[in-house]
């Protein structure tokens, strides 16, 4: 069973996206932080397979919290996936070299999401 981490400061999108994981009939488990601060203090005591976080929140943006969750040796294998509503380039290249294996455009698109 999957653990996935849906991390996004606005309710309506993580439902979104919640929604969506649930359509795909996937065998997991879903948690959600409402920013990188609340992300990161719930992996402290939790581990995720999966971390779906947007980009821009406050406390901590979620290019902020890929940083740190790769500093944890727990989390080494943990898959990073970017959903924003941005596109600059330069939040792109950040999460390229943090390793992000995805980055989705808002609104997300379902069939490109799964």
């Amino acid at each position: 069973m999957y653990q996935i981490l849906v991390v996004d400061d606005e309710r309506i999108e993580r439902n979104g996206i919640k929604m969506l994981l649930r359509h795909m009939q996937l065998p997991c488990e879903i948690a959600e932080a409402a920013n990188g601060r609340d992300a990161l203090e719930y992996l402290k005591e939790h581990t995720a397979d999966i971390l779906l976080t947007d980009v821009k929140m406050p406390f901590m943006d979620g290019i902020q919290l890929i940083e740190e969750c790769k500093k944890d040796d727990r989390n080494e294998d943990m898959k990073c996936v970017i959903f924003s509503g941005c596109s600059e380039f330069d939040y792109a290249r950040k999460a390229v070299r943090l390793g992000v294996s995805d980055y989705i455009l808002k609104p997300v698109d379902p069939s490109e999401f799964k």
